[in-house]
């Protein structure tokens, strides 16, 4: 973790101690099915009194295309406050991703409600999509041919 709300000092606010990744039922792993939930667990120590915390996850492809930013204030949720040495553990179910298959970087952050963020993690992250047949389209998948995957209804109507 850095903290990036102080490049001067090596005192952050916080530290993201721990980060866990695993299915609904909670097996720890890192591999989906494309469209399969899973839940990410960030484990936070604080250093200082943080009265309103907002976080997110980026996701990237594996060349560092940015594809998707889930953040708490975006749908109007904080949390805290919390003081200094509070040990909190926060839960993000992400509802799976529509990614073709492959693997995919994941960088989580926290930061204070509308303010700077003070600690993310960089790199090193990751997790793979694979075909599980969730979706009617994965029975063609091209790659190179785009980044999302989605089934669609498909009509036509017969004009008079």
């Amino acid at each position: 973790t850095r903290c990036l709300s102080d490049w001067s000092s090596d005192v952050c606010s916080s530290d993201l101690t721990k980060v866990e990744i695993t299915d609904e039922q909670g097996h720890l792993g890192n591999h989906f099915g494309i469209g399969e939930p899973f839940l990410v667990r960030l484990h936070a120590q604080f250093h200082e009194r943080i009265p309103r915390l907002s976080m997110g996850l980026e996701f990237a492809s594996s060349g560092g295309v940015p594809l998707l930013n889930l953040r708490t204030d975006s749908q109007r949720v904080s949390f805290g406050p919390y003081e200094a040495g509070s040990q909190v553990v926060f839960t993000v179910r992400v509802p799976g991703l529509p990614f073709y298959p492959g693997p995919y970087r994941f960088e989580p952050w926290l930061a204070e409600l509308d303010g700077a963020r003070f600690d993310q993690v960089r790199e090193g992250l990751n997790v793979t999509v694979e075909c599980r047949g969730r979706y009617e389209a994965e029975r063609f998948i091209q790659h190179g041919r785009g980044l999302v995957m989605m089934d669609c209804d498909w009509r036509a109507e017969k004009q008079p």
